[in-house]
């Protein structure tokens, strides 16, 4: 039996394009061996590298170099607040400027879009990318722009409440918000012709920083569309401490507190936080009510009702 073509150098342990690897002198054949994946058509893997989407982004520039991940692709990357349908599209979406052909290929969703300077970022040293290539991605504003046609108003919502929180360093692994309103409004504005602009530009107005998770925006959304005040969001008992309790949400001047319990509120620690919390509320004279999963499945009916009392109530 013939020895084997020694891998080029290059693609070892990587993720590469059929061209590269042409271009390097592997022969067709070569690619079919037990040490080469097919990771989708065009593109393979060498040994045990598992690519993620922005290294098989980073491979399809060896043969189109100002292409881009986008999309739901770009989408996952940022771990966004998207619905589940877009998250589990198994497809790499990627695009290339406007006027030059998309990428056309099975388990590839091309497009072809026009972006400003800034509104895509490029990431360098991505792991088990090809050497020499960088991975470029939407920004997240960009990537939430671009989502705008398959996404209802809420949903853009959530993800535009997500985009200018401020986030937790130790939870999110960053300081800065990814966007600020001010900065959404400038990339509309930037993209006058874009699909989905009306319905981003409804988004972005009912967007407001301080929602921690996407049921904390759709509570915020039921009470204000069902006519009663908008809530302060992220409401500390006391504003002058830092290391005061707070609310996810609330009405200052009527002591009331409002909490959404998701799955991370059931574990053991965050319980016995939670009772703190709620005992200093309870202590300053302060109404404590919480909702949960079920509550969001009815769409908040139950939050309406009976914040919609504690409000009229002296």
């Amino acid at each position: 039996m013939p020895a084997r073509a020694p891998v080029p150098p290059e693609l070892v342990d990587r993720v590469f394009s059929t061209r590269q690897a042409q271009d390097l002198g592997l022969p067709r054949d070569r690619l079919r061996a037990t040490d080469i994946r097919r990771i989708r058509p065009g593109l393979h893997a060498h040994g045990d590298a598992q690519p993620s989407e922005l290294a098989e982004a980073a491979a399809l520039r060896y043969w189109r170099p100002r292409l881009w991940l986008s999309h739901a692709s770009a989408a996952r990357r940022f771990d966004l607040w998207a619905p589940r349908r877009l998250l589990e599209d198994a497809r790499l979406h990627v695009c290339v400027p406007a006027g030059r052909p998309p990428v056309r290929a099975g388990g590839i969703a091309g497009r072809q879009r026009a972006v400003g300077p800034r509104e895509v970022l490029a990431h360098d040293g991505v792991p088990y990318a090809p050497r020499g290539l960088a991975g470029w991605v939407t920004t997240p504003g960009r990537t939430w722009l671009d989502l705008a046609p398959e996404l209802s108003v809420d949903q853009l919502v959530v993800i535009a409440d997500q985009l200018v929180r401020h986030p937790y360093p130790r939870l999110d692994g960053r300081r800065e918000p990814w966007e600020t309103r001010a900065g959404l409004a400038a990339l509309l504005g930037a993209h006058a012709g874009a699909r989905g602009l009306s319905r981003a530009r409804e988004a972005l107005a009912l967007g407001r920083v301080g929602a921690d998770s996407p049921q904390e925006t759709r509570l915020r959304l039921a009470l204000v569309r069902a006519g009663l005040p908008e809530p302060e969001l992220q409401i500390n008992l006391d504003p002058a401490s830092r290391t005061s309790v707070a609310a996810d949400m609330g009405y200052r001047a009527h002591r009331i507190a409002v909490h959404y319990e998701g799955a991370y509120h059931r574990t053991p620690e965050q319980l016995e936080r939670d009772i703190r919390r709620d005992e200093c509320f309870t202590a300053s004279g302060w109404r404590n009510y919480r909702f949960t999963r079920e509550d969001a499945r009815q769409g908040f009916q139950r939050a309406v009702v009976v914040l919609g009392a504690a409000l009229t109530r002296p």
